[in-house]
């Protein structure tokens, strides 16, 4: 018979668990799709979905903005795989149209399991979020993949239907720093459970109801798997407007400094920019808070990279 996909395969499933659950029994159903992901195979039925249109490039997939990286960024698997994935532009069309292609068998695999929800009578008793683990380039910077710190590798979606009764801001868009540890608080928020002292992140759910608590107004981050050299290990801080970029093992030292405000596509670095100095000094000694509280991150040895 046809081969199943994997967001089809998945939507069965849930649907099938749901039809286990008692109208009054709790439940927490987690659903993690591998598409779209390597190898980036659609379902057969959407193969011909985007076919007659021309997707646009990213404002910064030009020579020029991939010339400003560092070489050790250039040189990194960030653009190994882009020159295996869409060296052309007739190549970038087709894997863009399959990339985009995994996400409606997502999308149609998600209806599938809300509309389960509806029929069985759990839809109003039920909080539903819907996000993913990171973000994608696709050839912004010169780049594919993610890993770096660059808006399109850190940026995720975030929707969140909470259950019926409760008083909230329908359709809210919320600008402040929400991450995904977050999203554990938030649930066991909605379902009255206590949230364990000691778990990272904070709960949604005054978001969500309408309400402006007291909220981070910066968050670290790090990624220190570097595959065998060939991805940089980034560590730095990003604010509601300004992020602070630096490489863990780069000799000599390479930081990278934006203003998302009047530069939302990183396109200027104002490392050396007398103006932003003062913004540069904070932000640095916020990163120096969170590396001292931290414990020491567990790297497998490797020889630094050399900047040229």
């Amino acid at each position: 018979g046809r081969r199943i996909h994997n967001a089809e395969f998945l939507a069965r499933e849930a649907v099938g668990f749901l039809k286990t659950c008692r109208r009054d029994q709790p439940f927490c159903l987690i659903v993690y799709y591998k598409s779209p992901h390597d190898p980036f195979e659609p379902d057969p039925r959407d193969r011909h979905v985007f076919e007659n249109i021309t997707v646009p490039r990213p404002k910064t997939y030009t020579p020029r903005h991939f010339a400003a990286m560092p070489e050790f960024i250039r040189k990194s698997e960030g653009r190994i795989r882009l020159e295996r994935r869409h060296p052309t532009a007739e190549a970038y069309q087709h894997f863009v149209k399959q990339y985009l292609r995994c996400l409606v068998a997502v999308d149609r695999s998600v209806g599938k399991i809300l509309a389960a929800l509806e029929s069985l009578g759990m839809m109003d008793q039920t909080a539903i979020v819907y996000s993913s683990d990171n973000g994608f380039f696709l050839g912004e910077h010169g780049l594919s993949g993610k890993w770096l710190m660059h808006e399109e590798s850190i940026r995720v979606p975030l929707i969140i239907r909470p259950p019926a009764g409760s008083q909230y801001a329908r359709g809210r868009t919320v600008p402040q720093l929400v991450l995904n540890i977050d999203i554990a608080p938030t649930l066991l928020d909605f379902a009255s459970v206590p949230v364990p002292e000691g778990m990272d992140g904070r709960s949604l759910r005054p978001w969500v109801e309408g309400k402006s608590p007291d909220w981070r107004k910066h968050f670290f981050y790090e990624h220190h798997y570097h595959h065998g050299g060939r991805i940089p290990r980034t560590e730095g801080v990003r604010t509601e407007r300004w992020k602070y970029i630096t490489y863990y093992d780069v000799e000599p030292k390479y930081e990278e400094l934006y203003d998302l405000k009047s530069d939302p596509f990183e396109e200027k670095n104002l490392i050396r920019d007398p103006v932003s100095a003062e913004a540069l000094a904070r932000l640095r000694r916020i990163y120096r808070q969170y590396v001292d509280r931290l414990p020491p991150p567990v790297l497998p040895r490797r020889r630094p990279l050399k900047r040229r």
